[in-house]
């Protein structure tokens, strides 16, 4: 069964490529800013994309276009990476039992050998996050802050309960050495303020049209995995001789060719 390996230290070599991602995020926001002919203009854009009419702006209608269709494309290629890495982890955790209805989205395309039923769960579940966007554009807001908050999240808890271990965790080849504890607790600490940050509605004043509902879809993610914990995987997760972990179809569920 897979293993989650928390970090040697809150500075893991596995941090790297999320932080190299997201300075890149940080230079290329700058470098849209920067290049703001008129920010009034790109707001009432004829296009409805103030980015989009930044570009043409900035490099001429052609350019800014051609720029814009690259942009699309690598948009494409990140919602396939987004979709691949999500699915094989629904795979993963399924495996395990540790989702309703595990021995549905645990098997693999016969033909394929990839996890098809972890891969529409995917798909289905962004596509009924988006949805409200069709009729309520504060909606967009909520799904790119839900997007931040939940990757942080999930980056910090190991970071967090490295740190509850203190003296008693077992280190890697690679770690912080005393820098550990400092950066850890700097590192969980951002998380929070950003967590907070990005909940805050955006426009004033609030109503029913402009709150930020990215709270409450945080919120209900956190009560159902708690309330999942609580009533059943508490019981057997971590058991390896519970009879939970060792049915015949969770031994074939991982595939001895492996999955794609």
């Amino acid at each position: 069964r897979p293993r989650l390996h928390a970090p040697a230290t809150a500075g893991s070599l596995d941090r790297e490529p999320a932080f190299d991602r997201h300075r890149s995020r940080s230079k290329r926001q700058q470098l849209l800013t920067y290049a703001i002919q008129s920010y009034a203009g790109a707001l009432a854009s004829g296009t409805g994309v103030p980015p989009a009419q930044i570009l043409m702006d900035a490099l001429g209608a052609a350019a800014g276009k051609w720029l814009l269709l690259v942009v699309i494309v690598a948009q494409l290629f990140c919602g396939m990476a987004s979709v691949t890495a999500n699915s094989r982890m629904i795979y993963a955790f399924s495996r395990d039992g540790a989702l309703p209805f595990s021995k549905v989205w645990h098997q693999l395309n016969p033909a394929t050998r990839t996890p098809t039923n972890a891969v529409w769960l995917a798909t289905g579940g962004a596509f009924a996050l988006g949805l409200p966007y069709l009729w309520n554009t504060t909606a967009y807001a909520a799904v790119t802050s839900i997007a931040t908050i939940g990757l942080y999240i999930a980056y910090v808890i190991p970071t967090y309960l490295r740190l509850r271990q203190g003296s008693r965790f077992e280190r890697g080849p690679w770690h912080l050495s005393s820098w550990s504890p400092l950066v850890g607790t700097i590192a969980v600490a951002w998380v929070l303020v950003i967590t907070v940050l990005f909940m805050l509605p955006q426009t004033s004043p609030v109503t029913a049209h402009t709150f930020n509902y990215a709270p409450v879809a945080v919120g209900v993610v956190i009560a159902f995995c708690g309330t999942w914990w609580l009533a059943s995987a508490r019981k057997w997760f971590l058991n390896p001789a519970h009879p939970r972990n060792s049915t015949p179809d969770r031994k074939d569920a991982g595939g001895r060719a492996g999955v794609r």
